[in-house]
């Protein structure tokens, strides 16, 4: 079976393809077209597709795996650790993750299922909003330390603190950043609560939100959080395994017998422990 490398790009793209004995078959730079690369792929028969886990990997991936190619995503930080050279351009990095890849050295990362991503997008946008959201709140603190107003209220946004906002007598400069930012913050919330309300719907039809619920200050939202960044958990061996792909484990330093806890990482590792050579 060949096995094809692909340097994923936002514009373009470069293929490298090599045949079972290493033989290279195939180097080219194409467009990041799905048509494109089925129609490239077709004219090397049978083969496998070793593709980094990069910015936007995602469309590519269904596209594949719709296809029907086997598809195997490689660990970025993994990988360059292999295969760093001196000489780096798009066309090695495509022909090494296909030298990886046809000698069972490529570091996977997990891919997801695509109900699964779209959980996590759904969840990860809610995060963006509610976050962007606090930006415009602190923005509303910011105009009225300028203006030399105290905060009559712990909670500014709630409702008397928002009878308080609308009624305040500012100059017309001022007054009218305020109006536009209140205005700003009311879209948010709207589109936040419809963004909770399809995750509570979401939740609702899931049987592990409820064991997770059980926890000590887990609530449905961190619960569906958990579920969707973890996938599936039986590729965790152990909850050793779980804790130390969750970046809640400490790092470890040793040296002459000596070992040293530090911190945890806090880091995610993409491939998790299920497919890393």
């Amino acid at each position: 079976m060949n096995s094809v490398g692909i340097d994923l790009h936002r514009k373009r793209s470069h293929i490298a393809a090599l045949d079972e004995a290493g033989m290279q078959l195939l180097s080219r730079r194409i467009v990041n077209d799905p048509q494109t690369f089925l129609a490239l792929l077709e004219g090397l028969g049978e083969c496998r597709i070793a593709l980094e886990a990069t910015y936007g990997w995602e469309w590519l991936a269904d596209v594949l795996q719709d296809a029907g190619y086997e598809l195997h995503l490689a660990h970025p930080m993994r990988t360059k650790a292999i295969a760093s050279a001196r000489v780096k351009t798009d066309a090695v990095d495509a022909r090494t993750l296909a030298h990886l890849l046809r000698a069972d050295l490529l570091p996977e990362a997990y891919i997801a299922p695509r109900e699964l991503r779209d959980l996590r997008d759904l969840l990860r946008h809610r995060v963006a909003l509610t976050r962007m959201r606090s930006a415009l709140k602190n923005r509303v603190s910011a105009i009225l330390a300028k203006n030399g107003i105290q905060r009559p209220y712990s909670d500014l946004f709630g409702p008397a603190g928002t009878r308080f906002l609308a009624e305040l007598e500012l100059r017309e400069g001022p007054r009218r950043r305020l109006d536009s930012t209140l205005a700003l913050i009311a879209d948010f919330t709207r589109e936040i609560d419809a963004t909770s309300r399809e995750i509570d719907a979401r939740a609702k039809d899931d049987p592990y939100v409820e064991v997770l619920c059980q926890i000590r200050g887990v609530g449905r939202y961190i619960a569906m959080l958990v579920i969707a960044e973890v996938g599936d958990i039986t590729r965790f061996p152990n909850a050793r395994r779980l804790c130390s792909w969750a970046g809640l484990t400490p790092t470890v330093r040793s040296s002459d017998g000596k070992a040293r806890l530090g911190h945890i990482s806090s880091r995610i590792d993409l491939a998790g422990w299920a497919g890393v050579m």
